[in-house]
């Protein structure tokens, strides 16, 4: 797990996101790529996402579990934070 802290906003890893949410790094990475989550920094070759996103993947992981859909699906539930 890594917090880290860029331009006074506080940023955790990809994998500490996985971890905490029993996924696999790269839902984490298909979610930022599919615009569900905000802006990721990459710092020492690891990606990292705003704190403040973790309750939206919060949000995206129930519906998914709920509707039984996968990340792409979920489009007409979630907004994009391009």
């Amino acid at each position: 797990m890594k917090v880290l802290t860029i331009r006074g906003e506080r940023y955790v890893t990809v994998d500490w996101v996985a971890q905490c949410y029993s996924v696999e790094e790269r839902w984490v990475l298909r979610a930022l790529e599919l615009g569900y989550v905000g802006p990721a920094e990459t710092v020492e070759g690891a990606v990292a996402l705003p704190a403040a996103a973790l309750e939206r993947l919060a949000r995206i992981r129930r519906l998914e579990l709920q509707l039984g859909f996968g990340l792409e699906a979920l489009e007409p539930w979630v907004e994009r934070e391009e």
